[in-house]
């Protein structure tokens, strides 16, 4: 079973090891691109730090991680924590998978308190953490350190590989609409009828319509993405 993945390079080459591993062959289309905005944190004066992707650490300074190393991360989920533990963060909360977890999360942590805490993001957000917070005695400084660039396969290649995917991966609202958007430009809407959608979560989910079938992850993480395509596979067995 061949599993179509559109993330930027290094992410699907990460999820293609594991793919492997399991016995399914990964499609490698990169459709993202990840940029630093040269924007930083305003200082260190924070109680504590929010990671809502792995890649506001991976475009995180070196020097900022070193700065920020003893304050509490919170990490929006289990592939975001291992990064963050990786970048040298010695106290790392972690939140259940999607952002809106994270927030019931970090106010749980700090009920009763108040706290500012630094927010490195993109510059694209599906979630207001800040309207999450609001009232509760929290405050954010957010910075968008970084930013996500769509790419546009050629037809050719972009119809290759919707010819040759059994299934493929999404993860976010914004990257499902790219994907669609360009799909629909290319005018390739029928090569996805046949292809099984796994999508992260029900936001996501609900951005790919053309597609033939949808599955939704039980839980918001690329584990139980892969769960879900092993059943889907034994399924077609």
């Amino acid at each position: 079973m061949k599993v179509l993945l559109t993330r930027t390079e290094d992410g699907n080459r990460r999820t293609a090891r594991k793919l492997a591993a399991l016995g399914f062959e990964a499609i490698s289309l990169p459709l993202s691109e990840l940029g630093a905005t040269g924007k930083s944190l305003p200082g260190t004066h924070f109680d504590g730090i929010i990671f809502t992707s792995a890649s506001a650490i991976a475009t995180l300074p070196a020097e900022t991680a070193s700065q920020f190393s003893a304050k509490p991360a919170f990490a929006v989920g289990e592939k975001t924590a291992k990064a963050a533990l990786e970048a040298g963060f010695d106290t790392v909360v972690t939140g259940a998978g999607d952002a809106a977890a994270l927030s019931q999360t970090i106010l749980q942590h700090f009920e009763g308190r108040t706290a500012h805490l630094a927010y490195p993001s993109g510059t694209e957000r599906a979630f207001d953490m800040e309207g999450a917070l609001e009232g509760s005695g929290i405050t954010l400084t957010l910075a968008e350190t970084y930013s996500v660039e769509r790419l546009s396969p050629p037809v050719e290649r972009l119809g290759n590989a919707l010819g040759s995917a059994d299934a493929a991966f999404f993860y976010s609202p914004a990257a499902a609409r790219h994907f669609t958007g360009i799909v629909s430009s290319a005018g390739l809407e029928a090569s996805t009828k046949r292809i099984h959608a796994v999508a992260i979560s029900p936001n996501v989910a609900a951005e790919l319509g053309m597609f033939g079938h949808v599955q939704v992850a039980q839980w918001p993480n690329e584990a139980s993405m892969l769960d879900a395509l092993q059943k889907l596979a034994g399924g077609q067995s």
